[in-house]
């Protein structure tokens, strides 16, 4: 098994970064640090820096989250 940050858009992925030659509390890390900024900009319509993120990009972003996992085989976009 290898780890994998996937970034989920709803309910199907939208994004694969791995497999990732980290461990898990540091994959663990790195997404709570992109779930943290996407709450951000649902939350504030800007991101950590202070740029306005337009509406329509607000919206896509409120429904992404990450998260680590565990695949013998690299997840699929869309799955």
């Amino acid at each position: 098994m290898k780890l994998f940050l996937i970034i989920y858009a709803g309910a199907q992925i939208g994004g694969v970064i791995g497999p990732l030659p980290i461990t898990e509390a540091k994959c663990i890390e790195h997404a709570s640090k992109l779930n943290a900024e996407s709450a951000l900009i649902a939350s504030t319509g800007k991101n950590a820096k202070g740029d306005v993120i337009p509406e329509k990009n607000r919206k896509i972003i409120a429904t992404m989250r990450a998260a680590c996992e565990w695949h013998s085989l690299r997840p699929e976009l869309g799955a």
